[in-house]
């Protein structure tokens, strides 16, 4: 071994890397392994792990060449479990299908750090790292990956659009028993890459990390459940982390699944299942900040989903303002438990399920809210002109002047019932007086406002304001 390098080489030309030198290359990973933390991976000797390093299999990482084959001998390489260190640079893969970073089970890659270990994707749709499957065949179980300290950058075209092809960072869809560790994917840059970023609302596009299984009656089954995504990083998507997507997984169940400590933000959706068929998954201690929709896109916007049955939500901060939902459970949802933690967010939070329990502290009232199956808390607001223009809105699909100082609103969600509170403030008239605003008609999808000023002997005449804003309430 050279002590320089601190690099050996076995009789089948595979490198090894002394214990000192991988340790250093992980930073706080490493001295929590020093220290006696767990780390999944075999070790060759007490002094060395045996270890595949990318640039002994062609990787260049200067973010130019292709070095999607080259990971993927490394991968071939330490078939059976092994360790493929990425060292730090920019690494290009090509996602299109057939291509991407293709995972064996046992292997574990592992990076420098998710600013230093960056890899991005060639401008086409697909999975940057993912595993072979084969629909409507037989597939083997794969299992027993580790990832931990890279970043997946995302390239999607600079202008968000539906017609756009969709990447996927992190695809994790039919791995069992696997974990990605302090990981990044998004469209925002990371480390050297030198990426220019584009507006928020052109951001949110493709998948930061998925998880997803076929159904378990099938043929091709081979599971898909009993995954962790732990201290990552999803900046920029249109679904940042989700289990179960809809379109990607019909009749997925990717139960047992833990989202720990990740932050994600600037995108449609937070974290979330979208199956009714998940159970036992664990989101605890998320950030979840700044939802946004992405160019064009009237995607209802979610900071946390869930449809399935028995799954828990603690310990969250939420901060966004103008998304839809706070929390969503749906129709089939069912024996979930969900303690918010902190949120300043004005989405609903809703349940439409049986036997759920939700609590938080009211951000407004400072009570604590407990609650089964009810829309516990649902906000709209909405800002005028005098013509009905929107000037401002959370939860409103339109405002309509029927005549003059007469509008209605409609809410995007319906509310459960017409009980809920309203309250207008407006601007002075165009004479500069003081005007009178009233409710006329309240539904659970609606409600018409006039406005109005007093006339002799007390007479209302109907008046056009340069500005009313109503506010929406049910708690």
């Amino acid at each position: 071994m050279d002590k320089h390098s601190e690099v050996m080489r076995d009789g089948a030309g595979r490198t090894g890397i002394s214990r000192r030198k991988l340790l250093a290359s992980l930073g706080a990973a490493g001295i929590a392994l020093a220290a006696g933390g767990a780390f999944p991976i075999q070790t060759a000797s007490a002094s060395t792990f045996d270890i595949i390093n990318v640039k002994d299999y062609g990787a260049v990482g200067d973010g130019l060449a292709d070095d999607t084959a080259a990971f993927n001998l490394a991968i071939a390489a330490a078939s059976g479990g092994g360790v493929v260190f990425v060292p730090r640079g920019v690494y290009l893969i090509d996602p299109s299908p057939g291509m991407g970073i293709v995972l064996t089970s046992g292997i574990n890659l592992i990076g420098e750090g998710d600013n230093a270990t960056v890899l991005t994707a060639k401008p086409t749709g697909g999975s940057v790292i993912r595993r072979d499957f084969n629909l409507f065949g037989t597939n083997a179980y794969l299992q027993d990956v580790y990832i931990a300290h890279i970043a997946v950058v995302l390239n999607h075209p600079a202008t968000a659009s539906s017609a756009n092809y969709e990447q996927i960072g992190f695809d994790f869809r039919n791995i069992t028993r696997s974990t990605i560790y302090e990981c990044y994917a998004g469209n925002f840059t990371r480390g050297t890459l030198g990426k220019a970023d584009n507006p928020y609302v052109d951001m949110a596009q493709g998948y930061g990390i998925v998880f997803g299984t076929v159904a378990s009656g099938y043929s091709w089954y081979a599971g898909g459940e009993v995954n962790t995504a732990e201290r990552c990083t999803v900046w920029g998507a249109k679904k940042a982390i989700v289990l179960d997507d809809l379109t990607l997984s019909p009749l997925s169940g990717a139960h047992a699944t833990v989202v720990q400590a990740c932050d994600v933000q600037l995108c449609e959706l937070g974290i979330g299942s979208e199956s009714r068929y998940t159970a036992g998954m664990v989101f605890e201690n998320n950030t979840v900040q700044y939802l946004v929709n992405a160019r064009g896109s009237s995607n209802t916007t979610y900071c946390y989903r869930i449809e399935g049955y028995g799954n828990t939500i603690r310990g969250a901060y939420i901060e966004s303002q103008g998304n839809d939902y706070t929390l969503y459970l749906g129709s089939y949802s069912t024996r979930n438990q969900v303690d918010l933690g902190y949120y300043s967010s004005n989405g609903a939070i809703t349940d439409l399920g049986s036997s759920n329990l939700i609590q938080y502290i009211d951000a407004d009232e400072g009570t604590c809210i407990k609650s089964f199956n009810q829309i516990v808390h649902q906000e709209a607001w909405v800002k005028f002109d005098h013509t009905g223009t929107i000037l401002g809105a959370s939860g409103v699909s339109g405002v309509t002047k029927i005549s003059t100082g007469n509008y209605e609103i409609e809410w995007t969600h319906a509310f459960p019932a017409a009980h809920y509170s309203i309250s207008v403030s407006n601007s002075l008239d165009g004479s500069g007086n003081a005007a009178h605003t009233a409710v006329d008609n309240q539904t659970a999808g609606q409600v018409t406002i006039k406005t109005f000023k007093l006339g002799k002997k007390g007479v209302t005449l109907p008046v056009d304001l340069p500005a009313v804003i109503v506010h929406a309430r049910l708690i």
